[in-house]
Parts: C-alpha cells; structure tokens; sequence
C-alpha cells in the first residue's frame, strides 16, 4: 500500500529539486543571463524549494489520489502515467495562474515557470519505477 504513495512522493520531490536546476540553466541558455546573476540565484534556490513544496500540495494530493484510482483500473503502467502527466500538466498550470494570472501568458519569462515545472513533472512520472504494487489487477 505505501509504496503506491512513495512513488507519487519521489515523482513530487524529485519535481521540486531539479526544476530550480533547470530553470537556472534555462535563464542561462534562453534568456542569456550574465552567469555571475545565475550563480547567485542558487541562494535562492531553497526558497524555490520551500515555496515549490508549499503551492504543489493540493496537485500532489489530487495526482495522488487519481494514481491510486487508476492503479485499482484494468490499465497497463503506461496508460496511468499519461494519464498522470495530463494531470500534472493541468495541476501545474492552474496553480501558478491561481497563484498569479500572468504566469499564463505570452510572455515567456512568466511561461518558463509553469512549464519548467511540466516537462520535469513528465519526466519524473515517466522516468521513476512504480516499484511493485500488489493489486493483481494492474497490468506492467
């Protein structure tokens, strides 16, 4: 039973701790920051950690909750983690136009944020073993 809920929880850690990462080589490939701003952006990178953990909650339960669902379906892994990803998707970008309107616009300094935190979302629901779970009704 636990282990259904540690891979959502190694999908949502994994999602809060390389998303700053990224998101500072991205300022640096994309936007063409002056390095020296970048490292000194990873002082901040806690805070994007704290605040990552704070405003993905309700998104973590939510997918928590559909993963245990779908994982009870008649569904192949691959299904469930689209599924999953679709969500993640949905989740994240509501979230950050509940937090702030702008952060879904055509700017793409705000659109970085949401979709930063997407693809590495994706790739961690993707990328990450389910580890076993014991119902026999889900398929591998």
């Amino acid at each position: 039973m636990f282990k259904k809920e540690f891979y959502i929880l190694k999908v949502w850690f994994s999602t809060i701790l390389f998303t700053p990462l990224f998101l500072f080589l991205l300022w640096v490939i994309i936007l063409r920051k002056d390095k020296k701003e970048i490292f000194d952006a990873f002082d901040i990178y806690w805070l994007f950690v704290v605040l990552g953990l704070f405003f993905s909650i309700p998104t973590i339960v939510i997918l928590g909750y559909l993963y245990r669902y779908l994982s009870k379906r008649n569904l192949k892994m691959l299904e469930i983690k689209i599924y999953l990803c679709i969500f993640s998707i949905f989740g994240v970008f509501t979230t950050f136009y509940l937090l702030e309107k702008s952060f879904v616009s055509s700017n793409i300094n705000q659109l970085l944020f949401p979709i930063s935190y997407s693809v590495i979302m994706s790739f961690s629901i993707f990328l990450i073993s389910k580890g076993k779970i014991s119902t026999s009704s889900t398929k591998s």
